[in-house]
């Protein structure tokens, strides 16, 4: 899990390290009972009179989160105090770490190497804390070092309790109980490091890591400087500072933010067990969790440096290596780095992650604006017909927000209610009806299309009449796109086998058949936009479809997943309004079958495969990518009925097809091969095409241009998939 990742790197937990250390620490220089048998030379050491007034446990030492072992901190104590009453040192106003080490070697000889790396953590976390020069620790401060032990073992016993056991289901009734303990903890640790003298301490984080991976004798699986190393950004993007060391004042305002720090952390991790009382509750929680994460970042300067592209690959390898190879798409993280964030490749500065940010706190304000939004108009959004107009309402959820954030979630929620035409419902199905079903779901999912889509668009598209209007993409554009996605694509497994061929189909497919479409040969945010949602809708409705045929047909290639072309005509109109019922979704369709048969039905299907397969052949089994594209394309003959059948009888009528044209046009142009006509000639061609389901020869197209019939030419579903069957196989 993400938030698991980062509090438990590898195994390690983040256990209060200084007092299990000197805990170990005191089991090295106490446990063998000093004093019992006085060695041969002492040195700089007189330890005549050292001897111990308790017996000490040091077992019990461990288990400072378990259980309350408050005399043996005072033990542990007594015998620090007449450690630094009997040995004599250079400053006897400091215990330095030289001078204990020494006194180790000397008598423990054995455990030198181990109490070597412990003395440094423990020196580091004393100068870090109380603020003692480095390498010493104060005689003054030994009282403030064990009533920390003291502050431990009852606080830190306390938040140990609370977490033991935690869980989705039972971490929203301890929420609170967390926050006190963990703020009586930082509280508490904060009245001993605010009451000591000014001096700062300055840290270096990696070696404080080395020292306790060498002193707990931990692996790389372990623990991974490294890898800890690569999220150390995080402590500058939060704290300040630089990212490689913390100072006493840093670990001061860790410690200030630390309760909400981590109960933020943790509301998102353990999200998935909270009780929402519905879609706008879940989607506010998301906002707000954005917006108050944002307050903690330090406010740095635009240009700062905070993580290096390096240091990034580490972080979403960690993250995503179970499943996916990172560097495999290396090439693209560097490109939409400079292409959609912006700056070099190999930096991310405060204002690309503050620019992330945003963005991730845009997306979340959003789906609560639109919630809230959506539930005040009600009655107009569940109204069959097309809204004409609406009015901004003041409500006050709208207060969460910016004046800017409102206005442009408003322009967007008001466009997609005045010019969008299919919503997926709570299923993530479309409904194409000649009336309007919005759905709330289907809104958000639209949105958030929308949104991604637009910032695509404008950073690879052009302006298609010179400087002016709004960007949108061609083939050359996507291609573009494609290439600087190529990696990522490829990695998740959905790289097209026919690269050509998909950038043709998804420009064209948005630029002609959706309700947005205008035909001018590129695609629009809106065009594209909608042919995604139908996309969507598509592939769920396929899974659905091959589900059911996998019943009936037997699957020839696994890999492929796919039928024999026989078997899948055999069932598949009985499954689709059968079995699935899916005349609830393609009322349109569902008369058009009952109007002229299911024989002709057949046939219409037989043309859009003709049309959709990546190769028509018969004999070649489809495949399940043949499956979705199928279904996609006669989602996209429904979308252009409802769009051109004005009377919304089922057939296109002749003033409806010179309607349609405009969209068509220049399509018709590249099939032709015929530049600067007349635009008589070119809908001659349509309307030849429509009547007679074939691209005339030129003596044909001048025979029907001149003397051909054209005033009561009507076009069905079946025509539509004629003519694009034609287009495949010319």
């Amino acid at each position: 899990m993400l938030f698991d990742r980062i509090l438990n790197v590898k195994g390690v937990r983040t256990l209060p390290l200084k007092f299990i250390l000197l805990a170990i620490l005191t089991n090295l220089l106490f446990g063998c009972g000093i004093g019992d048998k006085d060695p041969e030379d002492l040195g700089v050491f007189d330890i005549g009179e050292l001897g111990s007034g308790c017996q000490l446990n040091t077992e019990k030492l461990a288990k400072i989160l378990d259980e309350d072992i408050s005399e043996d901190i005072n033990c542990l104590e007594s015998n620090i105090n007449q450690f630094t009453d009997f040995v004599r040192r250079e400053n006897e106003n400091f215990i330095s770490r030289t001078e204990l080490q020494k006194f180790i070697i000397r008598f423990f000889p054995n455990q030198a190497e181990l109490a070597q790396d412990l003395l440094k953590l423990v020196f580091d976390l004393n100068s870090l804390l109380l603020r003692d020069p480095q390498d010493n620790i104060s005689v003054k401060k030994i009282k403030d070092v064990f009533n920390l032990f003291r502050l431990a073992n009852k606080d830190g016993r306390s938040l140990f309790q609370v977490l033991k056991g935690l869980n989705e289901e039972n971490y929203w009734s301890r929420r609170q109980a967390i926050f006190y303990e963990i703020d009586r903890l930082a509280q508490g640790i904060l009245a001993f490091t605010r009451k000591q003298d000014s001096f700062q301490q300055n840290l270096d984080i990696i070696s404080f890591i080395e020292s306790i991976k060498l002193a707990l004798e931990l692996n790389d699986d372990q623990l991974n400087p490294e890898l800890i190393k690569s999220f150390l950004f995080v402590k500058k993007l939060l704290i300040g500072g630089n990212t490689s060391t913390v100072t006493s004042v840093e670990i001061e305002e860790l410690l200030e933010k630390s309760s909400d720090l981590v109960l933020l952390g943790m509301d998102v991790f353990f999200a998935g067990g909270k009780k929402f009382i519905n879609k706008d509750d879940e989607h506010f929680f998301y906002y707000d969790v954005v917006k108050e994460a944002i307050t903690y970042f330090h406010p740095w300067e635009g240009t700062e440096h905070i993580l290096d592209h390096n240091d990034l690959l580490k972080v979403l390898n960690e993250f995503l290596k179970d499943d996916y190879n990172v560097y495999n798409m290396e090439e693209s993280i560097k490109k939409i780095k400079v292409n959609l964030i912006g700056g070099d490749f190999s930096s991310y500065r405060y204002r690309d992650l503050y620019k992330l940010a945003q963005w991730g706190l845009e997306f979340t304000g959003m789906l609560y604006f639109n919630d809230v939004t959506f539930g005040h108009y009600k009655l107009e959004m569940s109204s069959p017909n097309a809204i004409n107009d609406l009015k901004i309402p003041n409500l006050e959820p709208y207060y969460v927000f910016s004046k800017t954030l409102v206005k442009k979630f408003w322009e967007q929620f008001e466009y997609i209610s005045l010019n969008y035409r299919y919503f997926h419902d709570d299923d993530g199905l479309a409904h194409f009806f000649n009336d309007y079903k919005r759905f709330q779901k289907g809104f958000n999912t639209t949105s958030m299309l929308r949104w991604a889509i637009k910032k695509v668009v404008n950073t690879y598209g052009h302006f298609p009449n010179g400087n002016a209007g709004r960007k949108e993409v061609d083939m050359d554009d996507f291609r573009r796109l494609l290439n600087d996605v190529e990696g990522l694509v490829r990695e998740l497994g959905i790289w097209p086998n026919d690269v050509e061929r998909f950038i043709s189909e998804m420009v064209n497919s948005s630029d002609l058949f959706q309700f947005h479409a205008d035909g001018n040969k590129t695609a629009s945010t809106e065009e594209i936009t909608e042919y995604a949602t139908n996309v969507l809708s598509a592939v769920e409705l396929t899974g659905r479809i091959h589900e059911k045929l996998a019943k009936r047909c037997p699957i020839v290639d696994e890999e492929k997943e796919s039928f024999e072309v026989s078997c899948y005509r055999e069932f598949f109109l009985h499954i689709f309004f059968d079995e699935l019922n899916l005349a609830n979704y393609y009322d349109k369709l569902n008369d058009y079958v009952n109007m002229n048969g299911r024989e002709e039905a057949q046939q219409y299907l037989i043309n859009i495969e003709l049309y959709a397969r990546i190769n028509p052949d018969e004999n070649v089994p489809l495949t399940k990518e043949d499956l979705t594209r199928l279904v996609v394309t006669l989602t996209n003959i429904e979308s252009i009925f409802i769009k051109n059948d004005i009377n919304k009888n089922g057939i296109l009528e002749r003033n409806e097809l010179d309607n349609a044209f405009r969209t068509f046009k220049n399509l018709i142009i590249t099939v032709s091969k015929i530049n600067g006509a007349p635009n008589s000639i070119y809908k001659s061609i349509f309307l030849y095409l429509i009547k007679n389901m074939e691209v005339p020869s030129a003596l044909q197209l001048v025979s029907f241009h001149v003397f051909g019939k054209k005033k009561n030419i009507t076009g069905t579903r079946f025509n539509i998939s004629a003519i694009l069957s034609s287009f495949v196989l010319q």
